[in-house]
């Protein structure tokens, strides 16, 4: 299921977050907007995403039956869509290799960040997760689970992150995307905080 557009007329990232309840038949009974995780303000835009969430059915057998669940849609600028650091700006990148950083998210918006030059953990809320950073081009980095916070995620050691800079909005900020088991492709922006 498509989880991120790109719309114009955004000139960031801005999110809608749903709760939606699904029966014991697989149909999509309630659907509600989360405020507080919510973002975008463009009321066509929300009310086609909650449309389209309705209008969603799973086979009976399905774990979500019966249950209800939350659910996040970024809308990204379409300037990002195609976006690409030029080789010749490489060396602007440099200020992002290490430093306090936090993701400008609405799920990750506790998150503190802290790069150095091998090393990159991620705390929120008393989870930690520890990678190994790697740098390949100045614009792409590769993460490496070292550590996880919780149990469930336990499967992810030793899986990579692999994370290209499409756009730097400021000598603070970029945008980036990235890629986790070549299924979780992510368009988000970090800002350093140092």
């Amino acid at each position: 299921m498509t989880t991120e557009f790109y719309v114009e007329g955004i000139n960031d990232i801005k999110y809608l977050t749903l709760n939606f309840c699904v029966d014991s038949v697989g149909k999509t009974t309630d659907v509600e907007i989360i405020a507080d995780k919510t973002t975008i303000q463009d009321s066509s835009i929300i009310n086609q995403i909650v449309k389209y969430r309705k209008g969603i059915e799973y086979y009976p057998d399905t774990k979500l039956k019966n249950n209800c669940h939350d659910q996040t849609f970024s809308f990204i600028s379409k300037e990002f869509e195609n976006s690409h650091i030029e080789e010749s700006d490489f060396y602007k990148l440099d200020n992002f290799k290490i430093g306090i950083y936090k993701y400008h998210d609405i799920y990750y918006k506790n998150t503190i960040i802290t790069r150095t030059e091998n090393i990159q953990i991620e705390e929120t809320n008393g989870e930690v997760y520890k990678y190994k950073i790697e740098w390949p081009k100045p614009n792409q980095y590769i993460l490496t689970y070292l550590e996880v916070g919780k149990k469930e995620h336990e499967y992810l050691l030793g899986e990579k992150i692999y994370v290209e800079i499409i756009k730097q909005i400021d000598s603070q900020t970029y945008v980036y995307r990235s890629n986790l088991l070549n299924k979780i492709i992510i368009t988000g922006i970090i800002v350093k905080n140092n």
